[in-house]
């Protein structure tokens, strides 16, 4: 992996991880049912899903640009 992929993962995780800390979970942490779901369940699983899909997109750029095979 380059270490521009390495650099991006590390900002994306840090990122994330302030998703997950205080002020923005007390946004969700009300009591609003979404379909039926907590509004907090909804949050964590949208950030959650969100992390693996970026995560997902930026390796899979990294490595297509790391092997063209020249």
């Amino acid at each position: 992996m380059s270490k521009k992929v390495v650099t991006y993962l590390t900002v994306i995780f840090v990122a994330f991880a302030l998703a997950l800390h205080y002020p923005f979970i007390a946004i969700a942490n009300k009591p609003i049912l979404v379909y039926g779901f907590p509004a907090f369940l909804i949050y964590l699983t949208f950030v959650w899903v969100l992390l693996i899909v970026v995560g997902f997109l930026v390796v899979r750029k990294g490595t297509s640009d790391d092997t063209h095979g020249y």
